[in-house]
Order: structure tokens, then C-alpha cells, then sequence
């Protein structure tokens, strides 16, 4: 899947909203205080645990920027906040 995003800031915490691409970053503006945005690609792949039970961990790829908001991305940054929201 490849989507476009924003993460934003709220009480301290860095949230990641994701939305379809037919959609500009700038249509997020008002959300809240946005600190990064650009394009995600996120896949799964299965790994297997020591307790031999299968886990399914998303592969999260962060690129580009927004031309709408004038801000890019974090790649690296972005990434491990996007994948927060998959864990248990």
C-alpha cells in the first residue's frame, strides 16, 4: 500500500495520520501542529518468534515530501512513528 501522511504533534506525542493520495497534505493543516509529511509505502512480512508462534510486522518505507506544506520528510523518524500504531 502507498499512501500519503502527516504526523503531527499532540501533548508532546507525535501521531501519524495516513490518507489516500487523491488528498493534499495541506487538507490536514488544521488537525494540529504538523511536523513532517510525505508519501509511506507499508508491506508485511511474517516472522517467526522463539516461542514458534508466526507474528506479522508491517515493513514501513517513509520518502518525499509535501509540496502543499513546503516540509519533508524524516524517513527514518517517520517510520518508527508509523509503526507504533501496529504494535500490540
Amino acid at each position: 500500500m502507498t499512501a500519503k501522511y502527516v504526523i503531527i504533534e499532540q501533548n508532546h506525542l507525535e501521531l501519524p495520520i495516513i490518507f489516500n493520495q487523491i488528498f493534499n497534505h495541506s487538507d490536514f493543516k488544521d488537525i494540529g501542529p504538523i511536523v513532517s509529511a510525505g508519501f509511506v509505502r507499508i508491506t508485511e512480512i511474517k516472522e517467526v518468534d522463539t516461542m514458534f508462534t508466526i507474528e506479522y510486522q508491517p515493513v514501513v518505507v517513509c520518502y518525499g515530501e509535501s509540496t502543499t506544506l513546503k516540509m519533508k520528510s524524516r524517513p527514518m523518524l517517520d517510520a518508527e512513528v508509523i509503526k507504533r500504531g501496529f504494535r500490540k
